[in-house]
């Protein structure tokens, strides 16, 4: 199992999340990794999750993101509430 996958416990199942680095944000978003770490701190792309000083984003939900049209991060948390979804997953 890779690093930026882990089972979360789902009643009996485990299910796999992937985590992303801001390097593979950055490719999939084709940008640089200086410009993924301004638009985080700029609150242009999703909430990451911290865990210790590593930094990591859901890839579930950059893809729901990306399929929002890529809103603001406060956009992003209103949508995701209107959607009564975490991470904007269904």
């Amino acid at each position: 199992m890779s690093d930026s996958m882990r089972p979360v416990s789902s009643g009996d199942n485990p299910v796999p999340i992937s985590l992303l680095t801001a390097i593979q944000v950055g490719k999939r978003l084709s940008f640089s990794l200086r410009t993924v770490r301004r638009y985080d701190s700029a609150g242009m792309l999703p909430a990451p999750v911290r865990i210790g000083g590593a930094v990591r984003w859901p890839s579930d939900e950059i893809d729901a993101w990306i399929k929002a049209g890529c809103p603001r991060r406060v956009e992003w948390e209103q949508i995701k509430q209107t959607r009564g979804t975490k991470g904007g997953r269904n």
